[in-house]
């Protein structure tokens, strides 16, 4: 009895999938504009649109360090402890051409921020939980201002857009086998 019903089960959720995926036009991809998620157009309240918002304000400002940038005061401003720091070694991000094995990038986290930092990159990444629109993908220049901003980087959707994250936007980890400088050679799932 069981297995009949799990199959028919299997049957609905297949056959509702297909109607789902049919409005798609073939792609598994979907259009930031579709209205089921409206990820361009939707307003955000993420940590990271509340943080730029107190920037704006003069109610918080961020602290530059020539070594670091703005990495300590964003994660002291998120509250992401720093030892939550992952070092990734492949060259898996828009950065690339300043990770190697020797110069990894470093990921920090907690519940609803990550932040990754390249030592010499050019900006902080940061991917934020918005409780609406899902992971929002964010970069802040590494360039001392009075006014730091968060810019969404839309960019980072050639990859966190993808059937690891069942087309639409978000997070994924896989493990990759990268060559001598951090090139990955082939990825091991998603």
């Amino acid at each position: 009895m069981c297995k009949g019903l799990f199959t028919k089960l299997g049957i609905a959720l297949g056959a509702g999938s297909l109607v789902l995926l049919g409005g798609l036009g073939g792609s598994y991809i979907v259009p930031l504009d579709h209205e089921a998620i409206q990820y361009v157009k939707h307003p955000v309240d993420d940590p990271i649109a509340r943080l730029q918002k107190q920037i704006d304000s003069g109610q918080i400002r961020l602290s530059y360090e020539d070594e670091h940038g703005y990495l300590k005061a964003v994660l002291r401003a998120l509250e992401i402890p720093v030892e939550s720091q992952v070092l990734v070694f492949s060259k898996t991000s828009f950065q690339a051409p300043k990770i190697a094995p020797r110069m990894p990038r470093a990921l920090y986290y907690n519940d609803r921020v990550s932040v990754g930092f390249v030592r010499g990159g050019d900006v902080v990444e940061i991917a934020a939980q918005d409780p609406k629109q899902g992971i929002i993908f964010y970069t802040l220049d590494q360039e001392r201002v009075l006014k730091p901003r968060f810019e969404r980087r839309d960019s980072c959707l050639q990859c966190h857009q993808s059937a690891a994250t069942l087309g639409v936007p978000g997070l994924f980890v896989s493990s990759v086998f990268p060559d001598s400088t951090g090139m990955p050679l082939f990825q091991n799932g998603t």
